[in-house]
């Protein structure tokens, strides 16, 4: 008869022999399906991937770095910096208007403009509000007169009526009434159009001169009512030299354009 005492040990080494192979196995692809994470890779113009979207103290750490990117001179980083800042802690005033400093000085007037404005939506009673609101109206004016400029470049005669027709990218639709008053003191005679689409609603403004509204019988307000409105699935009016309507359907604005045109 055998000896036990010698069976036992083979049989558990041959066990082992056989298990562990999936044992070692096991734990490798454990460790495969569960990676380290990454470290932070932040650099002056890239943030980390891991970095968290709300995190007040990374905010004043960003403003703090982009205030100081601005005064060695790196506005691309600084403009960086305060973008992250902004995202870091939702709401807070302060990083936009810091990027609106920056977009100015970089030239980036139109971002420029919408970081002020969302300054003062968010923080109304600042103690610079003036100071704000003046940069709003100035970088507003430089806008509009660069918009003007680009219209009266691309206006068409018809019919002895310079015809102006485009869709245009504007902060606000009073915008679109602005330049339709600007236009009528850059034109004898003239017939304008101009639609813009803002937060994927159209608007659209009719603009003429007194002399073409009287002369060929054309009234803005009722090509507006009559023509436009019921395009872009919405309503407004106005006078016989300018009118303004607002809508739904942002999808019809060339047809807009053709169909003021056709009066021409």
């Amino acid at each position: 008869m055998p000896n036990r005492r010698s069976i036992f040990p083979a049989v558990s080494l041959t066990a082992f022999a056989c298990f562990a192979p999936a044992i070692l196995g096991a734990q490798s692809s454990s460790s495969k399906d569960n990676p380290k994470p990454k470290p932070n890779t932040d650099t002056a113009t890239q943030n980390a991937p891991d970095q968290p979207m709300w995190d007040p103290l990374r905010a004043e750490k960003d403003i703090e770095v982009g205030q100081y990117y601005m005064r060695k001179g790196d506005v691309d980083a600084a403009i960086d910096r305060f973008q992250d800042a902004a995202l870091a802690k939702p709401g807070y005033a302060i990083p936009f208007r810091l990027l609106g400093e920056a977009q100015e000085k970089k030239g980036l007037k139109r971002d420029a403009l919408k970081s002020y404005t969302r300054y003062l939506d968010l923080y109304p009673h600042a103690e610079d509000q003036e100071k704000i609101e003046k940069k709003i109206e100035k970088l507003e004016a430089l806008q509009l007169t660069a918009i003007r400029n680009e219209l009266l470049e691309k206006k068409e005669n018809i019919n002895g009526v310079s015809f102006i027709g485009e869709i245009i990218e504007v902060d606000n639709a009073d915008a679109l009434k602005k330049l339709c008053f600007d236009l009528k003191n850059q034109v004898a005679d003239y017939v304008a159009v101009l639609c813009t689409v803002i937060n994927g609603k159209p608007f659209v403004a009719v603009g003429m001169s007194d002399n073409i509204s009287v002369s060929r019988n054309l009234d803005a307000g009722k090509i507006i009512k009559e023509y436009i409105a019921p395009l872009i699935k919405g309503g407004g009016g106005g006078q016989k030299t300018l009118a303004t309507a607002g809508g739904q359907e942002s999808g019809n604005l060339e047809k807009v354009i053709k169909t003021v045109r056709s009066f021409v």
